[in-house]
């Protein structure tokens, strides 16, 4: 589905990471792990063709990918939500729509995500895990083969996580999807990954979650020394006598928080 060839990205006064090869199969769900500014956002946009590679290539069908970004601070929050829906179809294909067959795919999507309920809410009465869900109803109009999320988990309560990533892992085995998603966290997602990426310190690694996440490989990775450690199921990067990766403060549009 997805070919890497020798991949380098940089961005002004910094390089993310260089010499990046990879083959992600059909099917296969894809974890991308690293601090904050590692690169994580912008292997995606490279991915869409937004971002182009200081070296390298990526070999993909555009045509088959749909991005959920992060930031939902352009949504039209006083629309409805099948409103929304619609002013997407419409400004995603040629001539005029039919309304009969707009009000099925719409009721079609949200019913893929448990939202068919919200269809008559407006936007902004809606919680960030409604929007979330909204959102992935609007991606799943476009009929993807690959779906890009960033960061989908951010902001949410552990139990609202728990909600959308079973969300996501029957959709993804419902309709066959290739996922890619960022986090900062990987406890929750390790179980629902096939590989693992990680990006730090301008390199960039992908295989099986157990070859990733371990003291040696982030050590060889940050060039410090590391240690994973497991406490009550959940893994822990931790530096010195302090917690890293899980908690660093992660900021968009000037708003800093701590995940």
């Amino acid at each position: 589905m997805i070919g890497i060839d020798n991949l380098s990205l940089k961005v002004p006064g910094k390089i993310l990471f260089e010499h990046f090869y990879a083959d992600i199969q059909r099917g296969e769900r894809i974890g991308i792990f690293g601090p904050n500014g590692a690169g994580k956002s912008t292997f995606l946009k490279a991915l869409l063709g937004l971002v182009q590679p200081h070296q390298g290539q990526v070999k993909i069908d555009k045509k088959t990918i749909a991005y959920l970004p992060q930031e939902m601070d352009t949504l039209p929050v006083d629309y409805s939500v099948s409103g929304f829906l619609k002013s997407t179809v419409r400004g995603a294909r040629w001539g005029l729509p039919n309304l009969t067959s707009v009000r099925q795919e719409i009721e079609t999507a949200l019913h893929q995500v448990d939202a068919l309920h919200l269809q008559d809410h407006l936007l902004k009465n809606l919680s960030g895990g409604e929007r979330k869900r909204v959102m992935l109803a609007a991606v799943l109009m476009e009929s993807p083969a690959i779906l890009l999320l960033d960061e989908p988990l951010a902001n949410l309560d552990p139990h609202y996580q728990t909600e959308l990533l079973s969300l996501i892992d029957q959709l993804q085995q419902r309709l066959k999807l290739t996922i890619l998603m960022t986090a900062h966290d990987f406890n929750p997602l390790l179980p629902f990954l096939d590989r693992v990426m990680f990006i730090g310190k301008e390199r960039a690694v992908l295989d099986a979650p157990e070859k990733v996440i371990n003291t040696e490989t982030l050590s060889r990775l940050y060039q410090t020394a590391l240690e994973v450690i497991e406490f009550k199921g959940r893994k822990w990067v931790l530096s010195g006598n302090s917690e890293i990766f899980l908690k660093s403060e992660h900021c968009h549009g000037g708003a800093c928080v701590s995940v």
